[in-house]
């Protein structure tokens, strides 16, 4: 079991699978076992075997909550969120010190579109795990499907706080500061300011290209060269991003640089299956205008 826990973390799940499946015919009432090999099933994304795995466990021991929230984890992957709301219940019934299935409840009410209860349970959550950035965060997102904009970025806020390095909760942060939910003039301009720094700090801890996208959005509207040297970076990195492409296009134009407005937003018009095409064909077709228009 041991190597095969080891041969999952180095990304071999064939071979971890199969030193699994060795060590359960040597020990085949080991429950342990089988939840391990359910658990190395689910991130192989073979739900049906980990289901298989999980539901053994559970014949043999019903009071076996780990093997209800694994359940309800898979259940939620197959998209039966009313299913995995009865394993997650079910479990907290055993074990009410629980968070995986407090947070796996909260997925399985968004998920069955029963909005109220997701806000109830995810509020519970956060109150009784202050100390965990996963239930401020899962807070934070449930307030935004119900639209209550102000008080998830107070819960984002508190989660940042809580896990300051983690790079995925920051660039969810920030693109929810990014959109301005309900804030218009200065509020919005105040969000941006507060999204500019959360990127500063994203890039700091891993670059990435939707970082330097993200960042060059959020930036004053007048930093034209500070939006291009972000969008720059990231087109450094992904050379063919047509999101990065029209964004730098749409600021060539602004900066009279015709021509590579052009050159970038004819790049995005030619590849097939773009959802930029439109915004490109604009962009070109202004710069196209305003060059024949100057005076050589």
């Amino acid at each position: 079991a041991d190597a095969a826990q080891d041969l999952a973390q180095r990304g071999r799940l064939g071979d971890a699978l199969a030193e699994m499946d060795a060590a359960i015919k040597l020990r085949p009432d080991d429950t342990d076992l089988l939840m391990k090999r359910g658990a190395l099933n689910l991130v192989a994304h073979d739900i049906d075997k980990a289901l298989a795995d999980f539901d053994e466990a559970i014949k043999r021991d019903p009071t076996q909550w780990e093997a209800l929230d694994a359940r309800g984890m898979a259940l939620l992957v197959k998209r039966k969120p009313m299913d995995a709301i009865d394993d997650f219940s079910q479990s907290l019934e055993l074990h009410s010190d629980n968070p995986m299935a407090r947070e796996g409840r909260v997925k399985a009410y968004i998920a069955n579109h029963q909005l109220d209860k997701a806000l109830a349970e995810a509020r519970m959550f956060a109150r009784l795990y202050p100390e965990l950035d996963e239930a401020q965060s899962t807070l934070a997102s449930t307030l935004i499907d119900a639209k209550k904009y102000d008080e998830a970025l107070d819960a984002y806020r508190k989660a940042v706080a809580l896990a300051p390095d983690d790079a995925d909760l920051l660039n969810e942060f920030g693109d929810q500061l990014t959109q301005c939910n309900g804030a218009t003039g200065a509020a919005c301009d105040k969000q941006h300011a507060e999204a500019l720094a959360i990127y500063d700090k994203v890039i700091a801890i891993e670059p990435t290209a939707h970082a330097y996208i993200a960042r060059s959005q959020v930036r004053p509207p007048l930093d034209f060269d500070l939006k291009k040297k972000d969008i720059d970076a990231a087109l450094s990195m992904s050379p063919d991003d047509d999101y990065a492409l029209t964004a730098r296009a749409s600021l060539l134009l602004a900066q009279k640089n015709y021509a590579a407005a052009v050159a970038d937003a004819t790049r995005v018009i030619d590849r097939p299956h773009t959802e930029y095409g439109d915004t490109a064909r604009k962009v070109r077709a202004t710069a196209r205008l305003a060059s024949a228009s100057t005076p050589s």
